[in-house]
């Protein structure tokens, strides 16, 4: 029990918030939507969106915005392209840039050093993780125990059979305060999570990280699982919630 938090809705803590996006990784999906050249996804956080883009098999995470006058490179939010700026034809890779007519711009000495704004980018298992200017390295951040369950989740993902994007508008501190706990799981989930037999597991707090787990109690729910493992012919690394 604890008394609600007024705290979570000053409006002083809205730029603390900002600098903790750019200092920490956030996990944006898996390599596997990634395969085909110049395949992409785009991230918001708050007004700013980083595309992840696939340029000849290598993954790289810039800002959606052109070094040039600011146009957007890319307007929908995943798809197929290279990264061209739809206003004057800028075009760039992670190890290259064009310039059209370049000799318009003669008296710009940097016009050679002309990039978008990269973000840090890094592969753990095929989990795609993403970050500005980091604080820590993702296993600093996450902690040994979690890092390990990600390994062995990450082993067991091959396929995106299914993407959705929900949009809460919500404080997302008050969000996070109901993920750490799993007393809500009977009341609030009972046709999803509930189903799973799952109950207060064991719930650990890091500093920087949390892990909830339990074991999968519905014998229904198992023999689903070994048939999904035949099916799609994969293995389940992880057991449980």
């Amino acid at each position: 029990y604890m008394k609600f938090n007024h705290e979570y809705f000053q409006k002083t803590l809205l730029l603390n918030e900002k600098a903790m996006v750019l200092s920490y990784w956030h996990c944006i999906g898996h390599e596997v939507d990634f395969k085909e050249n110049n395949s992409y996804q785009i991230v918001k956080f708050f007004n700013l969106e980083v595309i992840i883009h696939n340029h000849r098999g290598k993954l790289w995470a810039i800002e959606n915005s052109c070094p040039h006058r600011g146009t957007k490179f890319l307007n929908t939010n995943e798809g197929n392209s290279k990264i061209t700026c739809p206003y004057h034809g800028w075009t760039f890779t992670p190890d290259s840039a064009y310039i059209p007519r370049k000799d318009t711009f003669k008296d710009e000495k940097s016009i050679n050093e002309a990039r978008p704004i990269t973000w840090k980018i890094r592969n753990i298992n095929g989990l795609i993780f993403i970050s500005y200017k980091p604080l820590f390295s993702i296993k600093e951040q996450l902690g040994e125990e979690v890092f390990e369950v990600i390994h062995l989740i990450a082993e067991s993902i091959n396929h995106n059979y299914s993407s959705q994007d929900i949009v809460f508008d919500s404080n997302w501190k008050i969000a996070i305060e109901n993920a750490l706990e799993p007393y809500h799981i009977s009341m609030v989930h009972k046709n999803t999570l509930a189903p799973l037999g799952i109950s207060n597991g064991e719930n650990k707090l890091f500093d920087w990280a949390s892990i909830f787990h339990d074991k999968i109690n519905s014998s229904k729910l198992k023999k689903t699982k070994r048939l999904f493992e035949k099916m799609l012919k994969i293995k389940f690394n992880f057991e449980g919630y």
